[in-house]
């Protein structure tokens, strides 16, 4: 490993996969799974693979029009917003764009989509 460089740390804004199983209650066991089981598995994954430079008070715009109201996950060297059925369509399971990039052109804020109706 480089010095300076560390595991990369992903960090999940969850408010508006909250909000989906509010409104969707038949839906609440398939977000909780996403949360406690799928997620943290996927971030795990990448955080062994990679390795970063740790970013540090980096400020989160939303300059996509997919990732409108960005959320910030303190202490993340990206942070992804996680929706619901929203831009879904077919056998799509799931979807993810990167919504903005640092001074070195690394994904540091993201979108991930999950399709639970599918």
């Amino acid at each position: 490993v480089y010095e300076g460089f560390e595991n990369m740390r992903v960090g999940f804004f969850m408010d508006y996969l909250d909000h989906f199983a509010e409104l969707k209650p038949e839906k609440a066991i398939d977000v909780e799974y996403a949360k406690s089981d799928v997620l943290p598995k996927a971030a795990r994954f990448w955080t062994e693979a990679l390795f970063v430079y740790p970013a540090v008070g980096i400020p989160i715009a939303d300059a996509n029009p997919w990732c409108y109201a960005m959320g910030t996950a303190d202490g993340a060297d990206i942070s992804l917003t996680v929706i619901a059925d929203v831009g879904c369509s077919g056998a799509t399971l799931a979807f993810a764009s990167t919504c903005q990039y640092d001074q070195y052109d690394r994904p540091v804020a993201g979108i991930v989509g999950l399709c639970l109706d599918t």
